[in-house]
C-alpha cells in the first residue's frame, strides 16, 4: 500500500497537466424540457391511461411521478404552458403517473413509489365516480389546478418524464 501511495504522490508532483474541475451537465432529447435532473415531454394526443403509460415507456421514460411540492408546482405550470402552446388549453385534463388499481385508495406512482404528497382537488381523493360507483376511477389526472381520480378508460393527453442524460465538460 505504501508503494502505491508513493507512486501516486510522485505522479502528482511530476505531472505537468493543469487539471480543471469537471462540471456535470444535464441534457434532454430534442422536444423535452429539463427541470432539475429530469426531462419532461407533453404528449398532446388523447389516449387511455394504459396507452399513455406505454407511450411514455416507448420514449424511454414513464408517466410523470411527482416527488416534491416544487416538482408539483413545475409540473402544473409546464402542463398549463404546453396546453396553451398546443391549442389544448380548453382540455383541462392530463394523465399523471399514479394509480390505485391494485388496492383501492392506495395510490402508487408508476415507479412503484407510494404517492406521499397530497394535492387532490378539494383536498381529498373522491373514491367514487359522478354516479357514486366506487372503485371505477383508478387513474390520476391533473385538472383544474390539482390532482383528480379519473376512469382509466378516459382519453387524455399525458406528461412523460425520464432521467436527464449527464455529460461532463
Amino acid at each position: 500500500m505504501q508503494d502505491l501511495t508513493s507512486e501516486l504522490r510522485a505522479l502528482q508532483e511530476n505531472s505537468d497537466c493543469s487539471c480543471m474541475a469537471l462540471t456535470k451537465i444535464s441534457m434532454c432529447p430534442n422536444g423535452w424540457t429539463l427541470h432539475n435532473d429530469s426531462c419532461y415531454f407533453f404528449y398532446m394526443f388523447r389516449q387511455t391511461w394504459d396507452d399513455a403509460r406505454t407511450t411514455c415507456e416507448r420514449f424511454g421514460g414513464h408517466l410523470v411521478a411527482i416527488e416534491t411540492m416544487e416538482e408539483d408546482d413545475f409540473v402544473k405550470g409546464f402542463i398549463d404552458m404546453s396546453k396553451a402552446k398546443s391549442g389544448l388549453n380548453m382540455d383541462k385534463y392530463t394523465w399523471l403517473g399514479a394509480t390505485d388499481h391494485l388496492s383501492e385508495g392506495v395510490w402508487l406512482w408508476v415507479t412503484g413509489e407510494k404517492v406521499a404528497l397530497q394535492d387532490w382537488r378539494g383536498g381529498h381523493v373522491e373514491h367514487a365516480d359522478s354516479n357514486g360507483q366506487p372503485g371505477v376511477e383508478d387513474c390520476m389526472d391533473y385538472s383544474f389546478g390539482a390532482w383528480n381520480d379519473n376512469s382509466c378508460a378516459a382519453t387524455l393527453p399525458c406528461l412523460c418524464e425520464k432521467e436527464a442524460a449527464f455529460t461532463s465538460n
